[in-house]
């Protein structure tokens, strides 16, 4: 089962402990579930993109990819993720934001039980 939240964030926000901070409000939204169907996908030279099917989403063919300013070693830990929890068939939750039809990861956890 995946489902899709949206809240609106402003100048500071609390999310699962972790801060996040805008000039101008942008809505953080997240996709969750076990990450079964969910594929990953490495474009050459190093951006991985996260497509998720199921759910509705603003993001073109539900694809959620990082920003400029992410280094290498995020991508790396989403991956690391994504394949532990489709093995192991445990939920995971992704937070990303929506600029025009382009959606960004901003953190992702591992909601293991």
């Amino acid at each position: 089962m995946k489902t899709i939240s949206g809240l609106l964030i402003g100048a500071t926000a609390t999310i699962a402990g972790m801060c996040a901070s805008s000039a101008s409000a942008q809505t953080l939204l997240s996709v969750s579930g076990v990450p079964s169907a969910w594929i990953l996908q490495n474009y050459v030279p190093n951006q991985v993109w996260l497509y998720y099917t199921g759910a509705p989403s603003p993001c073109v063919n539900g694809g959620l990819s990082f920003p400029s300013t992410a280094v290498q070693a995020d991508q790396d830990r989403l991956w690391a993720m994504i394949i532990a929890a489709k093995i192991a068939a445990q939920p995971v939750i992704v937070y990303y934001t929506v600029s025009g039809s382009s959606c960004f990861i901003s953190s992702y956890v591992l909601n293991a039980t």
